[in-house]
């Protein structure tokens, strides 16, 4: 089955917003446009003089209404309201990111946990999942030096920690637990977010442990992995991974995406002349994300209550497959562990779509001040590749119902 019809979403646009959405997807598919264009923004949108105030009134009238909530919780309602009309949930992030340092890790913690109370006390029963990273959480050399020790010996991964990296790793673990006993209080599931390579497999290896103590069969999961499947080592881990969890009677969860940090990785593997960690080629990657989709499908077929997952993908051939294997399957579409996500302004056919045939549909809602949320609008365009292409679609689909709408009298010609 395809779920690609534009007239899902699209009637319930206004004109000037059709037209807003032409202009942005305009500017999104335009190489010679949008790259100069982000270079001279990503220079003016700080500055204090007129420039500056050119350029954040050009953002905030443009991308900002588009891909994102608001800049309060309570700016987000509205989206909510009319997301949840459609049959969708919301995946709410505040764009400040949070520090680093070990001393303000417990002030991350709360800041965490006051989003997950709020966000429900704003928006209810529309926010079901909620970001969140890592390094917020625990020390990124830690990461790195947890990796290194898993690599070297799979079978013991603590066995090379120092006494200072045990310490702080269960620290770590403490922390974490403590915001999985409060989202699974506020009914929120967590979604951990990947990062490069060098830091992936101490990530998973935090939350197998998460999984195991908090995501118990026949309940709704509280934490998702994420896993990134131009990774070369991705499918390996992913099916490794399920099967430790049914092994030992845990819910399995993950996020699967397609990966965020190709030009880092290729950068980092050039730098150490090591082999370069992801797929040369999109095609490759491709069939790693479907590899997966198939194995956690069967998975969930052979046993509907060992995994739960969550789709984020914008290209369209992966839903159709998708959404293909659980009819195949005889997979309840509306399966409350199986989700699919998209950003929210990107290919609304897809979101809308799939939600108006009954499955789990999302939309990542990002809220926050113009200026703590630009630098997360700019690598979201820099770093997605098949989203602008996911993105030309949309911008096709927008033009068509403009056209179709002055063809019926509803916009003058």
């Amino acid at each position: 089955a395809e779920y690609m019809g534009a007239a899902v979403p699209m009637p319930f646009r206004s004109p000037q917003r059709l037209i807003q959405d032409a202009f942005v997807h305009w500017l999104c598919v335009t190489p010679w446009i949008s790259k100069p264009a982000r270079r001279w923004l990503k220079a003016r949108v700080p500055d204090d003089g007129m420039l500056g105030a050119v350029a954040r009134s050009l953002v905030r009238h443009t991308v900002f209404r588009k891909f994102c909530g608001g800049e309060t919780l309570e700016e987000c309602r509205k989206v909510g309201k009319f997301l949840s009309n459609h049959g969708i949930k919301i995946i709410i992030d505040h764009s400040v990111e949070e520090e680093q340092s070990a001393d303000l890790w417990h002030a991350n913690l709360r800041h965490k946990i006051h989003l997950m109370t709020q966000a429900k006390k704003e928006l209810g029963d529309t926010v079901s999942f909620i970001p969140l990273k890592i390094t917020s959480l625990t020390s990124p050399s830690l990461l790195e030096a947890l990796t290194h020790s898993a690599r070297t010996e799979p079978l013991d991964p603590l066995s090379h920690l120092s006494p200072l990296n045990i310490s702080i790793l269960t620290r770590s673990l403490d922390l974490l637990s403590e915001l999985c006993e409060e989202a699974s209080r506020n009914q929120i599931r967590l979604l951990l977010d990947a990062e490069q390579s060098h830091r992936q497999p101490a990530i998973d290896i935090i939350a197998g442990q998460l999984m195991k103590n908090h995501n118990r069969l026949g309940q709704p999961p509280v934490i998702y992995s994420t896993y990134q499947m131009y990774l070369k080592d991705a499918y390996p881990r992913f099916v490794a991974d399920i099967a430790k969890a049914r092994a030992e009677n845990y819910l399995f969860a993950a996020k699967i995406v397609r990966g965020a940090y190709m030009t880092a990785e290729r950068n980092r593997a050039m730098s150490l002349q090591r082999p370069l960690p992801v797929f040369e080629t999109k095609e490759e990657t491709d069939h790693s994300y479907n590899s997966a989709v198939n194995h956690v499908l069967s998975c969930i077929k052979e046993d509907p209550g060992c995994a739960a997952v969550m789709f984020a993908t914008h290209n369209h051939q992966s839903v159709n497959l998708i959404t293909s294997r659980i009819n195949e399957h005889g997979v309840d579409k509306s399966h409350n562990n199986i989700h699919f996500a998209q950003i929210l302004g990107m290919c609304d056919d897809l979101t809308f779509g799939l939600g108006k045939q009954g499955f789990n549909s999302c939309k990542l809602v990002l809220y926050g001040s113009l200026l703590d949320i630009f630098p997360w609008l700019l690598r979201r365009v820099e770093e997605n590749e098949d989203m602008l292409s996911a993105n030309h679609r949309q911008h096709q689909l927008i033009m068509a119902e403009l056209a179709n709408r002055v063809k019926r009298g509803l916009i003058p010609k």
